[in-house]
């Protein structure tokens, strides 16, 4: 749950997936797995700019 509210307020601050991923200690796929399982994804977005 902790997990969760930090990629939530990370996303919010304009984080990329792979600096909340070694912040967490996960890869940045694991953090995109949870947002899009969350249905934090706007759409149209294009997820692959967000893992650099």
């Amino acid at each position: 749950m902790l997990e969760r509210e930090s990629i939530s307020r990370g996303l919010a601050c304009g984080m990329r997936y792979r600096a909340l991923g070694r912040q967490l200690g996960r890869s940045a796929l694991t953090v995109l797995r949870e947002v899009s399982a969350n249905g934090w994804l706007s759409p149209g977005h294009d997820e692959r700019k967000n893992l650099d």
